[in-house]
């Protein structure tokens, strides 16, 4: 047997909000541009594979070398890493865009080179958004096949689709793959000569609660 409502009311006396924000926090800080100190390869995909990954940390024409052997082949991966490994950027600091910059060539305009991949790398694994170009941009397109070209992937806005601090900064890659569109048996190379990065970041003010 169900009892009638006894009639109880249930009284709200006063509602608090507390609010709790960063003060004073300094926006936009740019890096200067910061060359890769080392360099590797991912051998665990593509037909073809790079030499000589070490060379990305200088500008001085010895460059990582990728050759075609046939149509319609992929690079593995050039992980250029090492920009940040020295703590340029505050561990606490927000990291709010990032630019790569790779100077690169195709031996052979002929051929098609174009991107396949250019993403971050860290922790073991490639991460956030695929920034390579369109593959309507090829690698020789705009150049004298004989030049190196400085190609620019993100921008001081642009975080790849991640959330990044400063002290993810010390251990974060870029990993680079082409394609080979036309390339005959070993008539097309794609050449890195160097890669950069500039980050932009952020950093946290001082922590204010409204009581």
């Amino acid at each position: 047997r169900r009892r009638a409502p006894t009639g109880d009311t249930a009284r709200v006396d006063h509602v608090r909000l507390t609010i709790a924000y960063q003060s004073g926090g300094v926006r936009r800080i740019a890096t200067s541009v910061k060359p890769a100190t080392t360099g590797l390869i991912d051998t665990s995909l593509g037909d073809v594979q790079w030499t000589n990954p070490v060379n990305v940390s200088s500008s001085d024409d010895s460059k990582s070398i990728a050759t075609f052997l046939g149509a319609s082949q992929t690079t593995g991966r050039l992980i250029a890493g090492g920009f940040f490994a020295g703590g340029d950027i505050p561990d606490n600091a927000y990291v709010e865009g990032i630019q790569v910059n790779v100077e690169r060539k195709e031996s052979n305009s002929a051929d098609n080179a174009t991107d396949n991949e250019v993403k971050l790398w860290s922790n073991n694994a490639v991460s956030g958004l695929n920034r390579a170009m369109s593959t309507a941009l090829e690698w020789s397109d705009g150049v004298v096949v004989s030049a190196d070209e400085t190609v620019n992937y993100g921008a001081d806005s642009d975080t790849w689709g991640l959330i990044l601090r400063g002290d993810d900064m010390r251990n974060l890659h870029v990993s680079i793959r082409a394609n080979g569109t036309n390339a005959g048996a070993g008539d097309d190379q794609v050449l890195v000569d160097q890669v950069t990065m500039i980050a932009s970041y952020r950093l946290p003010g001082t922590a204010v609660t409204i009581p």
